[in-house]
């Protein structure tokens, strides 16, 4: 299958807040109970969250929304040992919100939860460890990259309504990998990925992309909702089962080079749809339907 052209950006759970815990500026950034917590205004604000010598730094960009910290310039800063969860909610704006290089490794929980809310935003989590990885992008068109992460539980990304992008690359789930691509056309890509569990795409409705290229599975199970799909899979190693139902449109499945050690259900679902694929251990032309 021919992919879209896809440039890579390696780029809610939020309780009521007491008013008195907030200071001036585009975004708060305090400590609760031992949890981070990142809040924006409606504005379109970028704010980058990165661990330097031990310690996690938040940091304001001027180049984009003339973004503050607690109504200053200069980043917020706390010992990266005292930190349990890392919350971020951004409420609306086109935001930019970038991890990098977060372990959140102190308690038996430590997760990371991003929350952008409405707008066109972009996420980025790169070279991060956390129990769960929860990205929540909402309606509009959105843009998310989770590369070189790992997490001891799920990867859980919510792109909500829109045109959006995902792009999971070298990323590890100690249980499921899950999907929810909602109303709209969207491109996901997973390249070199695992899910010692499942992994789970619901693309829902839109005429949509999935690319999966490499990476171990213990299940796949893939649900297109109606219109117009193409899914493709390239040198993926399925443990146990492969469900793909792509329901109503005319849909393309192209596998190849791909091993399942389990059950296959390949359903184009009602319409003329159009399967192939070679170098499997299986007759994806005997079993697609």
């Amino acid at each position: 299958m021919a992919r879209q052209s896809h440039k890579r950006r390696i780029g809610s759970g939020f309780q009521q807040v007491d008013q008195r815990l907030l200071m001036a500026g585009d975004v708060q950034v305090w400590m609760s109970s031992g949890d981070l917590r990142i809040e924006g205004n409606a504005s379109s604000n970028r704010v980058d969250i990165a661990e330097v010598n031990g310690m996690l730094r938040v940091t304001g960009n001027y180049l984009y929304g003339n973004t503050t910290i607690n109504g200053q310039s200069t980043p917020f800063e706390i010992d990266a040992n005292l930190v349990d969860d890392v919350f971020i909610g951004m409420n609306g704006g086109n935001d930019r919100v970038f991890v990098n290089n977060v372990h959140l490794n102190n308690t038996s929980h430590g997760d990371l939860v991003i929350d952008t809310d409405g707008g066109n935003d972009m996420v980025g989590v790169y070279n991060t460890l956390a129990r769960d990885i929860i990205v929540r992008t909402h309606g509009n068109d959105d843009q998310v990259v989770v590369a070189y992460s790992n997490a001891t539980d799920d990867i859980d990304v919510e792109l909500g309504s829109g045109n959006d992008e995902l792009d999971l690359y070298a990323v590890s789930a100690g249980d499921r990998i899950e999907i929810d691509g909602d109303t709209g056309n969207d491109d996901v890509a997973i390249q070199y990925s695992s899910a010692a569990n499942k992994l789970f795409a619901d693309l829902d409705s839109g005429d949509d992309i999935m690319w999966i290229n490499g990476g171990n599975y213990e299940d796949i199970e893939i649900n297109g909702d109606k219109d117009d799909d193409r899914v493709t899979l390239y040198g993926v190693t399925v443990a146990d089962d492969l469900d793909i139902e792509l329901h109503d449109g005319y849909d393309q499945l192209s596998i190849n080079n791909t091993t399942v050690g389990g059950s296959i259900n390949l359903d184009g679902g009602p319409g003329v749809d159009k399967a192939s694929g070679s170098g499997n251990n299986f007759d994806i032309m005997k079993l697609f339907k």
